[in-house]
């Protein structure tokens, strides 16, 4: 759904429920409503993290000597799902009455590419030919200076390399 631009939960659904041929992909019987869609990426996201680990230190990359390599941390910012909570309000725990739906763990952020971003930060880090060994998905705000310190430890005692900010 990525790849065709198609970012709304609901909106995948509809997409899914108007194209059977990509739920027959997927070896689904039905489509899934929007909540299902929504509560199975958030499960998704600790096993692409533990797999994602578990490439990057098995006997393949080992072997491929993927891990000599320069490290690099990345940040990208990704919009919330629901309204925009604005800061003004935010700052005074405030929620407005009509604002229904809204991210609470959410933050804002600027990018220099999209500008100010109400959402999360991927903060990806990756070896010098792109592939990743790590991810984490953070509150937009969390900067990226102070994930790559919490994620030198263990990733430095694994492998011999590098670390660089992007």
């Amino acid at each position: 759904m990525t790849l065709k631009g198609i970012t709304a939960m609901r909106a995948q659904h509809d997409y899914l429920f108007h194209h059977p041929l990509y739920l027959e992909r997927c070896q689904r019987p039905a489509c899934p409503s929007h909540v299902t869609l929504g509560r199975r990426y958030k499960a998704l996201t600790a096993k692409l993290q533990a797999f994602t680990e578990y490439i990057a230190a098995s006997e393949f990359a080992r072997e491929a000597e993927f891990l000599q390599e320069i490290v690099y941390e990345d940040k990208s910012l990704c919009k919330a799902a629901g309204p925009v909570w604005h800061q003004k309000d935010r700052l005074k725990d405030h929620l407005p009455k009509n604002l229904r739906g809204v991210d609470k763990t959410a933050t804002w952020s600027k990018s220099g590419y999209h500008g100010w971003v109400y959402g999360y930060g991927l903060h990806l880090t990756g070896i010098g030919n792109g592939f990743p060994v790590m991810f984490q998905v953070l509150p937009a705000n969390v900067n990226e200076r102070k994930v790559l310190d919490r994620k030198k430890d263990p990733t430095h005692g694994k492998r011999r390399a590098m670390y660089c900010h992007r």
